[in-house]
């Protein structure tokens, strides 16, 4: 798996940018005589490539290999964005695509994005100038959503956002709905008569996931007939500082948060069952009782819930349908067979465990 560095985006190093022709027309040599200087030096004659590399080194021209091997249709290769790394659902589409190219001999190469819109349309425009055959966008920011969407759907090479499932139907989209996924986990606690829920989110003015997130955790609210306590929300740049990259410990430190408040909830819903054990290590911690005393609620599953002595109560989703889906995407994209939006939205499943319960003064 290759990493990208998106290129520059500022106008000014885009107007001062070295090309080949601009080394041509310097020695006075065609643009093919210069690639192949660059490329196949024993095709040209010493003094013509020794004038070439040396105009090069005065013009400041660097010689891209890895886009000379692209461009040359020797490999077809696919592009894979996501915010960061350490996303079980992302890692698990890294992993299924990764083996399916490799059994056709394709290569993936993958950028990191950090939850930026500019590095976002910096690594779509890279992949695109290498001729991608496809490119798979996992936790897009609102901005590119907000701005972009449709470029993304009338772009030259095929684009799909997975995970989240999107709505514009002129998008190719792998996923489901995250926000009624939340919506549920949420009216599962309401319905068991908690009327004070603490919910962890992440920054939904620039996450689609997190926005997702918050907004079936509103509606959730509003269907039960509950005030939206802003002071409830554990905000958090969860994966994207490095402080915070520790799961478990982040999710023990919010809900330490949560159990210090003047008028505590009752429970909390997370982002995923590494954020919920944390949470679970702090109740008990604070000598409360799971679920006696504080209810905990987790949106993905993880395989470790199954092992441990109280199961996690937690939503189920469809990740291997979506890497599985993923793939298949792409390889329609490299036999060239897409002829409408490719849209799949899947559902995930609330899994009622030992974690929740009703609360104590109900009991």
């Amino acid at each position: 798996m290759s990493h990208a560095t998106p290129p520059a985006r500022s106008a000014k190093a885009h107007k001062n940018r070295v090309t080949m022709q601009d080394i041509a027309r310097r020695c006075n040599v065609s643009t093919i005589t210069v690639s192949r200087a660059m490329a196949s030096p024993h095709l040209v004659r010493e003094p013509t490539r020794l004038r070439i590399l040396e105009a090069a080194r005065e013009m400041e021209y660097t010689y891209n290999v890895i886009a000379r091997t692209f461009r040359s249709g020797s490999k077809q290769f696919f592009g894979l964005i996501a915010p960061v790394p350490n996303d079980s659902q992302f890692l698990s589409i890294i992993r299924a695509t990764q083996e399916a190219l490799s059994r056709e001999g394709l290569q993936a190469l993958l950028g990191l994005t950090a939850l930026d819109t500019q590095t976002e349309l910096g690594l779509i425009d890279q992949y695109t100038q290498l001729r991608s055959g496809g490119i798979v966008l996992y936790g897009v920011t609102c901005g590119l959503m907000d701005r972009y969407c449709e470029r993304l759907a009338a772009s030259s090479v095929p684009i799909v956002l997975a995970g989240d499932f999107v709505e514009n139907e002129r998008c190719h989209s792998i996923g489901y709905d995250l926000a009624e996924s939340c919506r549920e986990a949420v009216l599962h606690l309401t319905a068991l008569g908690h009327r004070r829920i603490a919910f962890q989110c992440g920054p939904e003015e620039r996450s689609c996931r997190a926005a997702s997130r918050l907004r079936g955790y509103r509606r959730a609210l509003e269907a039960a007939g509950l005030e939206f306590i802003p002071e409830l929300v554990a905000r958090t740049e969860a994966g994207l500082e490095p402080a915070e990259e520790d799961h478990l410990l982040l999710g023990y430190m919010l809900m330490e948060r949560m159990l210090a408040l003047k008028n505590r909830p009752t429970a909390m819903v997370f982002a995923a069952d590494p954020f919920a054990l944390g949470g679970m290590l702090a109740v008990q911690a604070a000598g409360l009782a799971v679920p006696r005393d504080f209810s905990l609620v987790s949106t993905r599953e993880y395989a470790f819930g199954n092992r441990l002595p109280q199961r996690l109560t937690t939503t189920r989703v469809p990740g291997d349908e979506v890497a599985e889906l993923t793939v298949d995407f792409l390889k329609k994209c490299a036999r060239g067979e897409l002829s409408a939006p490719y849209r799949r939205c899947l559902h995930s499943k609330l899994i009622v465990g030992d974690t929740s319960s009703v609360p104590r003064h109900m009991a």
